[in-house]
């Protein structure tokens, strides 16, 4: 405002902005304020008022134009050339805008184009007798040898480069002899040709292929005495510190060592493969397009609707502008390289005519898989600049950059641990390629990182909420450009057995996961104590851990210095807590039967009608759910009109699972929407929670898990809702039964598995709150409609077991019961109930706020009795089961089609 002259304003009697008049302005001067400033939104509206003069010229005779260039402002450039300024006015000293453009060392093509189109004329002559040619000695015509000898480093490259150049290159495939020499016959045609022999054509080919020439162009640069694009950031972030980093101009350097020798050489050989390859694909491509022009929207609709540029905004809009397919795998060249090329076997999908081409890439992709999960960094031999230093000039000084110090043992870790520890870095799923962003630094482990559609800011807030992660894994230093995050000494002793032990004791199961995950951490090393990393999670209670560590194959038997076993410790604690008259809720878990079943194997005490059926196949992981392969992510805001038609509006079924046992069990039901075989997750409007959209038998549904809990429920739902307009919710998954002989009702006794369709649900929230009072608890009735479809079966056949199916009362609560004592405290109040859950209050909420606009039921299945001797090898089977029962009688109705249809209103 004050840049284009408003000096005071007020939002009723809110002072917003409170100047004194000034009483010498214009709107000249404000424009070179302005301009100064760096504020191109003041610029345009200047400009736009139509009475500024454009040159107009401050003391020492600049204009606009030139102040714009002296400080870099190219946005401002465009605004100010586009309006018409003047590009040959001199100032005092007889200097030009573009001879103020050499001088600051802009980017030579891009002051070339902007200001030649604006009629620059190169020979105005300032003082000192100089022209715009003479401040950049690089300008003089380019000789043979000099050109060769720049581009040297890329002569693999000689395809591409004779393409760039426009001369015949055929030939050269089928002739014998290195690389080198084909290269000199292609700049010697250039030559001959005298086709735009000149440096600006030289740098426009860089620039048009930044992942082939990138080490030329630095080259080139530096002969023509032109600046490199991105300068040693880390030389002015890391002053402090005695950390001595290279130039920034060799983009990856691995630590060295003699065993690296096959290493680079196989390295060489697939990136060389790989750009050979790529040649012929994009070569493909845009065949296919030149016969069907509709194919470019095609691939432009399946590259913003893949999984690899979901979370990569700015990719998206670039490939919007693309207008042809070589611009297209220009704007994705972030998010592949030669090893992890996943999105260009995909894309290879799209023209199935290729299919030998596709094959062959799919055959280098396993060497390169080969390579990635065999190669520890320590082996990588010498730099990888000529294949990934083109970044360096191309908007790396824009992205925000994350330095990262790593114990020495991290130099054994192979690459793809390296990939993990990068992903857990990063706020968004990142498809970004790894080693083309990644600078390694001799020593204890460094890394250099720039992230891709992430700011500063961003990552500071997130990496700030995992210190106790990050220490735990390892990493003793991070810097978010020349923010510190985490500031350690470096521990010399640290490995990763030790590491284990503490992420187990301070109860941190993201990193246990994570360090088992990398592959070369003994799980069954132990401390003084000779106890493992299971034993002192059974020792503090930690459930999530103790799964972790068992599935990751910790040994039960082995014994402490007190010959005690993960088993021996539990039976103590659970020993002392009676003892001790210790509330049983002051533990998370009871993992006693956990502990003693993998101790004993498979538990023959127990009878085959005793003993879950094994539902695996029904019961996929999540993992596999979440796949690439397996799921795409969409976000709501950014759905076409047809995709919104197409997925959203079908739904009319929400799905609501609360744990990751019942999500599981829902998913393994629910087929993909689409030909392709894939899940959508849609992430909601406002960004907090997400949805899988999906067809559960013949209904069009969204499956959302909520965590447990009344509150966590209402959150997700009504989020949920505010995307998709669905008029039935269904609850599918566990609970427990109130007792296992029962009442009248049911003539007989409940068992584990048995299956509750819920007519009504008591709500026993009050009742807790006000325990000292006799309250009539509140009962809410579930959907008419939904209970007619599921209130017929009496048994349901599955897996070869007979599970009954109760009609009745659920119990809802706000909390888990952890012994008998309690729960029968509550559900004295509701003799009816025949079990009880934690997200049907939820669900109400949302009901009563939308003005009952949906209806909703409960059905879950019984996998223990709310007490101290819970026992969760039920849960799988009884949320397979009853997510399977829905699934029938969904499906067993008599009219054709979905039987939930929405309703024309």
């Amino acid at each position: 405002m004050r840049l284009i002259g408003v000096f005071s304003l007020y939002i009723n009697d809110h002072p917003v902005l409170q100047e004194d008049e000034n009483m010498n302005f214009s709107f000249e001067l404000a424009l070179l304020e302005a301009v100064t400033a760096g504020n191109n939104e003041a610029v345009e509206f200047l400009l736009q008022l139509e009475t500024v003069n454009i040159d107009h010229t401050n003391e020492e005779g600049k204009t606009a134009l030139m102040l714009a260039y002296e400080r870099g402002h190219e946005d401002i450039v465009h605004s100010l050339l586009s309006a018409g300024a003047n590009a040959n006015i001199q100032d005092n000293k007889g200097w030009t805008a573009l001879m103020i453009a050499r001088e600051r060392r802009q980017e030579y093509m891009y002051i070339v184009h902007s200001l030649q189109s604006a009629g620059a004329n190169v020979d105005v002559k300032s003082t000192r007798e100089w022209t715009g040619v003479h401040i950049m000695r690089g300008n003089k015509k380019p000789d043979l040898a000099a050109v060769k000898q720049i581009f040297d480093s890329s002569d693999d490259h000689y395809l591409t480069i004779g393409a760039g150049l426009k001369v015949k290159t055929a030939d050269l495939i089928e002739m014998q002899g290195r690389a080198s020499t084909k290269l000199h016959l292609v700049f010697q045609r250039w030559f001959e040709a005298d086709r735009d022999v000149n440096w600006d054509t030289l740098i426009k080919l860089c620039d048009d292929n930044p992942d082939k020439l990138g080490k030329a162009k630095s080259n080139l640069l530096k002969y023509t005495g032109h600046p490199m694009a991105h300068s040693n950031r880390a030389d002015a972030l890391h002053a402090n510190t005695s950390l001595q980093v290279r130039n920034s101009s060799s983009h990856i350097c691995f630590i060295t060592n003699e065993e690296g020798k096959d290493i680079c050489s196989s390295l060489d050989e697939i990136e060389r493969n790989f750009t050979t390859l790529m040649i012929r694909i994009i070569t493909a491509f845009a065949n296919c397009v030149a016969e069907k022009p509709d194919s470019l929207s095609t691939i432009k609709l399946w590259l913003k609707n893949s999984c690899y540029i979901t979370d990569h905004i700015s990719i998206v809009a670039k490939i919007d502008d693309a207008p042809t397919v070589e611009k297209i795998f220009d704007n994705i060249r972030p998010l592949y390289d030669s090893i992890d090329c996943n999105l260009i076997m995909d894309m290879c999908k799209l023209i199935p005519e290729e299919q030998e081409l596709a094959n062959e890439l799919g055959a280098h992709h396993k060497d390169a898989e080969k390579f990635y999960y065999s190669t520890p960094i320590k082996q990588l031999k010498i730099d990888l600049e000529n294949l990934y230093e083109p970044y360096l000039g191309n908007g790396l000084e824009e992205m925000p950059m994350m330095i990262i110090k790593l114990q020495n043992r991290w130099s054994e870790i192979k690459m793809k641990g390296l990939k993990r520890l990068i992903g857990k870095m990063l706020p968004l799923d990142s498809k970004q390629s790894i080693l083309r962003y990644i600078e390694i630094i001799p020593g204890s482990v460094t890394i250099y990182y720039y992230a891709l559609d992430v700011t500063a800011d961003s990552l500071i807030e997130y990496t700030g909420g995992k210190l106790q992660f990050m220490h735990l894994i390892g990493i003793f230093s991070l810097y978010i450009n020349d923010h510190p995050v985490l500031q350690e000494d470096e521990n010399m002793n640290f490995t990763f057995e030790l590491a284990l032990l503490e992420a187990v004791t301070a109860g941190n199961n993201e990193a246990v996961e994570f360090l088992l995950q990398l592959e070369t951490v003994n799980i069954d090393h132990t401390n003084e104590e000779g106890k493992t990393a299971l034993m002192l999670a059974c020792e503090r209670g930690h459930e999530d851990i103790v799964h972790s560590l068992l599935s990751a194959g910790a040994n039960v038997d082995v014994r402490s210095t007190r010959e005690l076993t993960g088993v021996h410790i539990m039976r103590g604690n659970l020993a002392e807590s009676h003892e001790t008259g210790t509330k049983q809720e002051s533990k998370k878990i009871d993992p006693k039967e956990l502990l003693e079943s993998a101790a004993a194997g498979k538990d023959k005490s127990k009878s085959d009608d005793q003993k879950p059926p094994v539902v695996n196949e029904f019961f996929p992981k999540l993992e596999d759910l979440e796949s690439e392969e397996k799921m795409i992510k969409k976000y709501s805001t950014h759905l076409t009109k047809e995709e919104q038609q197409e997925f959203i509006e079908e739904v009319n079924v929400i799905l609501v699972t609360a744990t990751s046992i019942e999500y599981r069990a829902v998913m393994g039901a629910t087929a993909p929407t689409g030909g392709d075989g894939k899940y959508i997750k849609v992430i909601t409007k406002d960004g907090s929670t997400n949805f899988i959209l999906g067809k559960y038998g013949r209904c069009n549904v969204a499956v959302i898990m909520t965590e447990q809990g009344p509150d966590n429920t209402q959150k997700v739902l009504t989020s949920v809702l505010d995307d998709v307009k669905a008029e039935y919710v269904i609850a599918i998954g566990i609970c427990y039964g109130a007792k296992e002989s029962k009442t009248e009702e049911l003539g007989d006794k409940t068992k584990l598995a048995n299956i509750i369709v819920a007519k009504s649900i008591v709500n026993t929230e009050h009742q807790r709150s006000e325990e000292k009072r006799n309250v009539l608890p509140d009962t809410y009735h579930c959907g008419e409609k939904l209970l007619n479809l599921f209130k017929h079966e009496k048994v349901f056949n599955f897996k070869d077991k007979s599970v009954k199916v109760h009609v009745g009362v659920l119990a809802s609560e706000f909390t888990l019961h952890r012994n008998e004592e309690e729960k029968q405290k509550i559900l004295k109040q509701v003799p009816q109930a025949l079990g009880g859950e934690m997200e049907a209050n939820g669900i109400n909420r949302v009901a009563v706020a939308k003005k009952d606009k949906f209806q909703w039921i409960v059905i879950k299945s019984i996998v223990d009795w709310g007490n101290e001797d819970k026992d969760k090898t039920w849960q799988p089977f009884g949320a397979v089961s009853c997510a399977r029962f829905v699934l029938k009688c969904l499906k067993d109705q008599p009219d054709e089609g979905d039987p939930l249809k929405k309703t024309i209103k």
